[in-house]
């Protein structure tokens, strides 16, 4: 339908980078066809460009809106949803963006405990590392450093990690 034929072209234009032009569309999804499949992945996609441009304020108000993150754990119990990798990822980004560190540190370690096989895992830990680090949590970040190096020995992000690792240590 149209809501479909709108998510075809936001995307298109997402994927060129005309980054306003696609978020103008994900929003008129959501206003036009609020009940269609495409509204929730339309909000998401809303959320994730406004921090790709910078509107912090309005991507973390979208966060906080959005009917596609997670719910307070006494009311999952009745209510299970489950989210995403992306979605769990782009809320840990944001919180790290927006939030204080510790929401941040939070947010990574809800992603590694949500998304056992995740594409961000490595990234993940290279940022709790650094998180537990600012916090003044260094044994903490040291372990992060080093679960990152056994497990993803052969990522780019492990040469980081070694060198980080090394820093805190000595």
């Amino acid at each position: 339908g149209a809501a479909q034929a709108r998510w075809q072209l936001a995307e298109m234009l997402a994927q060129k980078g005309e980054w306003r032009q696609a978020l103008e569309l994900y929003q008129d999804i959501q206003r036009f066809y609020p009940y269609s499949q495409s509204a929730a992945k339309a909000e998401k996609r809303s959320c994730q460009i406004m921090y790709r441009l910078g509107q912090f304020a309005a991507a973390q108000k979208c966060l906080e809106q959005a009917r596609w993150l997670p719910m307070a754990a006494d009311l999952a119990l009745f209510f299970p949803q489950q989210m995403d990798d992306e979605g769990l990822w782009f809320y840990a980004q944001s919180q790290q963006a927006a939030g204080p560190p510790q929401a941040a540190l939070k947010a990574y370690q809800d992603y590694l405990l949500q998304s056992p096989a995740g594409r961000y895992r490595a990234t993940a830990l290279l940022r709790l590392a650094e998180l537990c680090q600012q916090l003044g949590f260094q044994q903490a970040g040291i372990g992060h450093y080093q679960e990152l190096l056994e497990r993803y020995p052969q990522d780019s992000l492990a040469t980081t990690a070694r060198l980080r690792l090394a820093e805190a240590l000595f």
